[in-house]
């Protein structure tokens, strides 16, 4: 019982390292701990054994990770999604024991790759250090694509604010949380063993990691690109209990209207949140064209968030529209958010679903590698909400655009950690692309992010309010847009063939 307790502990501590808290060396302590436990647990001599209590310390140890991240979710369901406390309690507890199946699939993994089969009962010490950062990071990588993706709570985003954020244009997220799975699973080694070898071999590999973090700060993967453009980000602060009721249609789009109005001519670049428009672009015609005219008047370009509805083909699109002088632009959301934004299976679960965030409408994903969004000389990458949190689509949409724009709602998840966290996954997104990142929110934290992931200045959170400042757009490509999370992957799986071989060859020597 009292491992069990331990486990979840250890777990939920693991939140502690991301914003709003930034406690950042409590998740390698808590991985620290939670590898201990299973390389431990994999020393039994009853194979039997090992394997299910493998797999249930695991899932213990996801229970207090992912509760401690993503509780929040209940909040868009309880509150806003109109499912009620009932509801909101199960499937929020639905949803954290099933992401809790990823650290508990990787420790019955880990007990299968290490299990004990030596004369002297001694663990390979060289096969665990080489097996569970790898794998702990494989297994990160899997969360963010099966089952459409859920890439939340990566331990490499939680350090944005550290030396480490200079491997991000190289490695990407993944890469990071390698280095510091890595670091963990060298102090469960040398916890273990407690050999003079052991202590120098994690002299040597942090004296390497040192070395390498320094270089790659050094290095300019790209360079300025053009004017820097001034823009004005628009948050409007509008409740979700009020968003989308039609007596509050107009006192929306005045509130945008009027909050914009002196900044254009003054910024290059005006920024709406996500759905700021809380109705269907055709049904507000007459507003987009004086919208349109005070572009060409002032020359300033406007970007906002707004659905579409395609007569032709009958599909609703979570959409992003920029007006430039010269041109309208169109991006409609690529990733979306599975029972948030459509149903799977409609004609079997009718509205019955609906609850969970849907009932709007079910949208449509826009098409891969769409334009980059023009706005006066530069051109922006777009993104909507939780698609900024899937860096390799961020990278792969790129393109030639030379700085980044996320619209979003965050008001689904008011009072809770996940608005903090969303901009903090946001400003890898920066570093990763080497591009500035304009963030505009509709309650907050809207935010005008630097190229290298630190934030120039951000909005407080329930507040109307307009940020404005100066961002550098620039061109060029670093080494993880170019190779995403290709090289990270190959190197994850030498690693685990050389942990293997490794671990067979100890087997061999002692058995």
């Amino acid at each position: 019982m009292k491992k069990s307790i331990a486990l979840i502990l250890l777990g939920f501590t693991w939140v502690l390292g991301f914003a709003p808290f930034n406690l950042w060396l409590i998740p390698p302590i808590s991985l620290c701990g939670f590898f201990y436990i299973i390389v431990k647990t994999t020393q039994t001599e009853d194979f039997c054994y090992s394997k299910k209590r493998s797999l249930l310390d695991g899932w213990l140890y996801g229970l207090g990770l992912f509760f401690g991240g993503v509780h929040w979710i209940y909040i868009s369901i309880a509150e806003f999604g109109k499912g009620g406390p009932i509801a909101g309690v199960l499937v929020t507890i639905i949803f954290v024991m099933f992401l809790a199946l990823y650290p508990a699939i990787f420790s019955l993994i880990v007990s299968r790759l290490l299990a004990n089969k030596t004369k002297d009962n001694k663990c390979n010490h060289l096969a665990i250090i080489f097996i569970l950062p790898a794998l702990w990071v494989l297994f990160e990588w899997l969360r963010g694509w099966l089952f459409t993706g859920f890439p939340w709570l990566l331990l490499g985003n939680a350090y944005i604010d550290t030396p480490l954020r200079s491997i991000a244009a190289i490695a990407g997220v993944h890469g990071i949380s390698l280095i510091v799975a890595l670091i963990s699973t060298l102090t469960v080694s040398l916890i273990i063993s407690r050999t003079a070898i052991k202590s120098l071999l994690v002299l040597v590999v942090i004296t390497m990691l040192a070395i390498a973090l320094f270089f790659a700060g050094q290095v300019n993967w790209t360079q300025n690109s053009g004017d820097p453009l001034k823009v004005a980000v628009i948050q409007g602060n509008i409740s979700q209990d009020i968003k989308w009721n039609p007596d509050f249609r107009q006192y929306t789009l005045d509130k945008y209207r009027d909050l914009s109005q002196p900044q254009f001519e003054k910024n290059d670049l005006i920024v709406w949140p996500e759905t700021a428009i809380p109705d269907f672009l055709h049904y507000v015609d007459d507003y987009m064209l004086d919208l349109q005219k005070q572009v060409e008047i002032t020359n300033t370009a406007v970007v906002t968030g707004v659905p579409v509805y395609d007569h032709y083909s009958k599909r609703y699109y979570n959409s992003m529209i920029s007006i430039d002088k010269e041109k309208v632009g169109y991006y409609a959301k690529r990733h979306l958010v599975i029972f948030g934004e459509y149903i799977p299976f409609r004609k079997m679960f009718g509205d019955s679903l609906d609850f969970l965030g849907a009932a709007l409408a079910d949208f449509t994903p826009g098409e891969n590698l769409q334009k980059p969004l023009k706005t006066k000389a530069h051109k922006a990458a777009a993104s909507v909400c939780f698609e900024i949190v899937f860096a390799s689509e961020v990278a792969r949409e790129l393109g030639d655009a030379d700085y980044l724009i996320n619209i979003s709602n965050d008001a689904w998840f008011e009072g809770s950690i996940a608005p903090y966290q969303h901009v903090q996954i946001a400003r890898m997104r920066a570093a990763e692309t080497n591009r500035p990142l304009v963030r505009a929110t509709n309650t907050g934290i809207s935010a005008l992010i630097d190229a290298d992931g630190s934030i120039i200045k951000q909005s407080p959170q329930f507040a109307e309010y307009v940020l404005t400042g100066t961002i550098q757009p620039r061109s060029g490509d670093t080494p993880y847009v170019r190779w995403r999370n290709t090289p990270v992957l190959i190197l994850m799986v030498a690693l685990l063939i050389i942990g293997l071989l490794v671990s067979r060859i100890g087997r061999k020597e002692n058995g």
